[in-house]
């Protein structure tokens, strides 16, 4: 009943197949990070960098409307004579740096510690002891 495994993976052509597909899909998106980020270090500071995890919501979100868009057979995008990079690097000036920027997080605030004695962490209450001074206590 508990059985998660997908069995279809446990195939050694499959799961070598979803490993290829992953680490495709993993430099696909440091080459646009790395377009995006040389396409405007000329107007950002040195230390901005554009985050992985933005790029993919902005491909995501502008996927589905292309797929409606865009006619069902496959589109030829000649690559200009110059190379692909300088191509991509023009591609990749369209996009807002603001958008993918990656978030810096603030410095951890330390949270104070709260001491007890030594007596009151590790005193027992006793239940019986404290219904019999609950009775005690009654008129």
């Amino acid at each position: 009943m508990l059985d998660s495994e997908i069995e279809t993976l446990g195939n050694p052509k499959a799961a070598l197949l979803g490993f290829a597909s992953a680490v495709l899909a993993y430099n696909v998106l440091a080459v646009l990070k790395r377009s995006v980020e040389q396409a405007h270090r000329q107007t950002l500071p040195d230390d901005w960098e554009a985050s992985i995890f933005h790029l993919t919501v902005q491909v995501r979100s502008g996927y589905e409307g292309m797929q409606i868009a865009l006619p069902p057979e496959p589109l030829s995008i000649p690559i200009p004579e110059a190379g692909l990079a300088p191509y991509l690097l023009t591609l990749a000036k369209n996009v807002l740096p603001k958008a993918v920027a990656k978030s810096k997080r603030g410095p951890k605030v330390p949270k104070p510690k709260e001491w007890l004695e030594g007596k009151a962490a590790n005193a027992h209450v006793s239940t019986d002891r404290v219904l019999k001074a609950a009775k005690t206590k009654r008129p």
